[in-house]
């Protein structure tokens, strides 16, 4: 069986390989504490009856950094979230403009996540805020948020400059 190749991936670029290699270890890191904690709290209900306040809170952090670890490459994967029923269907005009406007919708998304994350992470850390349950700053989640999100951006910047100036065939 062939494997498939993406349009969009950068994997020989500097930044593409960092975001392949961040969506290793959030995929190893991520979903080991949330398979560990869901493991804990099952046993923890059915055979003591008792379960931990702070395991949603938990799974809920590490859910939220893997989707948001891991989109850079997700996307360089072309595996991002479109209605492939429809996307496969339609021409091959349709599909360039629907990727057109993707990439102009993921550079604005991205940009005003950056943007927020940026000045959330200057009053969290100044403030201290934290998780409710667990009483962890805030802050370090919207460091890894901003990068996450500056690489993804720059992994559509890039692509565009790309293909805006690659030779026609």
């Amino acid at each position: 069986m062939e494997k498939e190749y993406s349009v969009y991936l950068q994997t020989e670029s500097y930044i593409g390989k960092l975001a392949q290699s961040l969506h290793s270890i959030a995929s190893i890191i991520c979903l080991s504490i949330m398979t560990i904690v869901i493991t804990i709290e099952v046993i923890g209900r059915y055979l003591f009856h008792s379960g931990f306040t702070w395991s949603q809170e938990l799974c809920g952090l590490a859910f939220f950094l893997l989707v948001f670890l891991c989109q850079g490459h997700t996307w360089q994967q072309d595996r991002h979230i479109r209605m492939d029923i429809f996307y496969n269907n339609f021409s091959n005009l349709f599909r360039k403009i629907s990727n057109v406007l993707t990439i102009i919708c993921g550079i604005i998304l991205y940009a005003a996540i950056s943007y927020e994350a940026f000045n959330g992470f200057e009053y969290q850390f100044s403030i201290n805020e934290g998780t409710m349950e667990l009483e962890w700053p805030l802050w370090p989640f919207s460091l890894l948020m901003l990068i996450s999100c500056l690489i993804t951006l720059a992994l559509l910047i890039r692509f565009s400059i790309k293909k805006l100036f690659e030779k026609k065939s």
